[in-house]
């Protein structure tokens, strides 16, 4: 019925434009063609080729004419010699098909006419700290927030309120620099969130001027950590209002094209929980050295032992996975940078600190700079003091009394006795009333 109700209105409006165009052109509505209102063909950020010349782009911008055709322009992918953008070439609906590659995906956020000139530099920045690159940064690297709806045992301060606070400082941080996000996974703490967090996460990013936020799934983020379940967790909901986009969901660990703030296309591969980094399918089609985004347990140096079956060392991912000029990974909750032959594996760590063994983290997010493929880590605040062990303290305590008392039962009973016979020793050791020894051997079996 809304569907309806919304076709009834859009034609309604549609002919009212037609009647107003006739009145203002002085056009009699029998020699008017109607076509003008019909939708275009394409999407914008469409991968279209051209059936005559065979020029390929992305739909960049679409011109409906009064004289009954649509036209579409092309941004080619491929630099010129000089490396530089070509020039976009436009071209008659009918001479075009799709190519059959993915989409470009084009931020959800789109700034405001007010934002936009505070990225040209029109408008002063907010924060004092100075940049050492002459570009500026790409994106903002992190992972791991565990957004969650109550406090650790550990924390002794508001910790809802420190939460908030650096998730607002990350997306002002993003406002500043007018570049999107890019997050490693477990977004949440678990997969279902109550609605007031959900809430509140949702209209904390509506109220920020982005370019975009763009995550995938980690274990936390999924119902029994199940991918093929990602919808019906709290992800689905952030996905479905724009606030986050999470990618990757299908599995495939194909790439998808990403608008990042320099306004240049990036191929990103996605590899959200359960599923393995590979290298890129689509080589040839490449316009820039490819970044991979992946929750898996990354060590910065050779993992321990006991964890050689499920962790792997930065070095051997680079190694192994060469055609990465980047790769962001997330689930451990240490922070390091690891460079190799001028590649580099980012793991940002956690966003909070969460157990009394992160007292001396440090949160922060990376800017990342693709033009000279560095990184720059960005600190975000913290109070000191807000970290207890007391609750681990209680708990030793609690298994120093239980090991003495097992200590002491075997220090007082002699194993080489029978079962009656150390009965007999315990009572003796720890005079035992009368009746209650009474008791036990009218229990006993005879």
């Amino acid at each position: 019925m809304k569907e309806s109700l919304e076709e009834y209105g859009d034609s309604l409006f549609h002919e009212y434009c037609f009647r107003s165009v006739n009145k203002l052109f002085g056009i009699k509505e029998e020699n008017m063609s109607r076509s003008l209102f019909l939708s275009f063909k394409y999407e914008l950020g469409e991968v279209l080729r051209d059936v005559v010349s065979g020029f390929e782009g992305v739909t960049m911008g679409r011109t409906q004419y009064f004289t009954d055709c649509n036209h579409y322009g092309l941004g080619s992918r491929q630099l010129d010699k000089d490396g530089k953008p070509v020039e976009w070439q436009w071209f008659d609906e009918t001479r075009l098909i799709s190519s059959g590659k993915k989409k470009i995906f084009l931020s959800p956020v789109k700034p405001t006419s007010e934002s936009s000139s505070e990225c040209a530099g029109d408008v002063k920045m907010k924060r004092s700290r100075q940049v050492k690159s002459s570009s500026p940064p790409t994106a903002i690297l992190t992972a791991d927030w565990h957004i969650r709806p109550t406090a650790p045992v550990c924390r002794t301060d508001d910790f809802l309120a420190a939460m908030w606070k650096k998730v607002e400082f990350v997306l002002d941080l993003a406002v500043e620099h007018c570049c999107p996000i890019l997050m490693a996974g477990d977004i949440g703490l678990k997969s279902q969130w109550p609605n007031w967090l959900l809430e509140e996460f949702i209209r904390k990013v509506s109220q920020k001027e982005i370019w975009g936020f763009y995550a995938i799934p980690g274990q936390h983020d999924l119902p029994n950590h199940q991918l093929n379940q990602w919808r019906e967790a709290a992800i689905g909901v952030l996905h479905e209002a724009k606030s986050v986009i999470f990618l990757g969901t299908d599995g495939d660990g194909e790439s998808e094209g990403i608008m990042l703030g320099e306004k240049k296309a990036f191929n990103i591969y996605f590899f959200p929980y359960g599923i393995e980094i590979k290298n890129p399918s689509d080589k040839n089609d490449l316009v820039s050295p490819p970044i991979a985004i992946a929750h898996t347990l990354v060590t910065e140096r050779a993992p321990e032992e006991f964890l050689t079956d499920k962790a792997r060392s930065a070095i051997s991912l680079l190694q192994k996975f060469p055609e990465y000029n980047l790769i962001l990974t997330g689930d451990n909750h240490k922070s390091f940078v690891v460079e190799h032959e001028g590649r580099l594996l980012v793991n940002p760590g956690s966003l909070m600190r969460t157990a009394a063994d992160q007292v001396d983290h440090k949160p922060r997010v990376y800017l990342w700079y693709a033009q000279e493929n560095r990184v720059e880590p960005i600190y975000l605040p913290i109070e000191e003091g807000v970290i207890s062990r007391d609750h681990i303290d209680n708990e030793e305590e609690k298994d120093q009394r239980i090991q003495a008392y097992i200590n002491r039962l075997s220090e007082e009973v002699e194993i080489g006795l029978s079962f009656e016979g150390n009965l007999e020793a315990y009572f003796r050791q720890n005079r035992i009333r009368k009746p209650v020894i009474d008791k036990v051997w009218a229990s006993m079996p005879k």
